[in-house]
């Protein structure tokens, strides 16, 4: 069992970093900057991606999860919190079956993810990928942004 996930782990390795083991420009793995201003950092995990509020929006007056549904987490901070998670390869630059969570409104949508000419196209949606938005995030080289504030 054990063996299997390191192999999977090894192959999703691959898929996302090319076969040289690099992670470059050709794979979502790294930091991206959303449409409102905000960082994420997309990471592999487990066999998926993921990815985490690496920095807030520079607009963000509250640095925490005030509109989750669940009034045990509204207390808890963005900084670092994981809200994208299970996005799975289903073709080259193409991640689908992902969960997206929104602090800005506190709801939680499908998701995928496609690179498609250097930028990230992060698509949510509710039901089906027809009924949804796409938002373009850019990416931002490594370590020249500020972390969380």
């Amino acid at each position: 069992m054990k063996r299997s996930k390191l192999m999977m782990s090894l192959l999703l390795g691959l898929l996302v970093c090319g076969a040289g083991g690099l992670c470059g420009q050709t794979t979502v793995v790294g930091d991206w900057q959303t449409t409102v201003g905000a960082v994420v950092h997309v990471f592999p995990c487990r066999d998926a991606m993921c990815f985490k509020i690496a920095r807030l929006a520079p607009t963000r007056v509250d640095p925490k999860d005030g509109k989750n549904k669940d009034s045990v987490l509204r207390s808890r901070e963005l900084c670092g919190l994981t809200i994208g998670s299970g996005f799975r390869a289903d073709g080259p630059g193409h991640f689908a079956s992902g969960e997206v969570y929104d602090p800005d409104s506190g709801h939680s949508y499908q998701g995928t993810m496609t690179l498609k000419d250097g930028k990230l196209e992060m698509r949510g949606y509710v039901g089906i990928s027809l009924f949804g938005i796409t938002q373009t995030w850019n990416r931002v080289p490594e370590r020249s942004y500020a972390g969380c504030r």
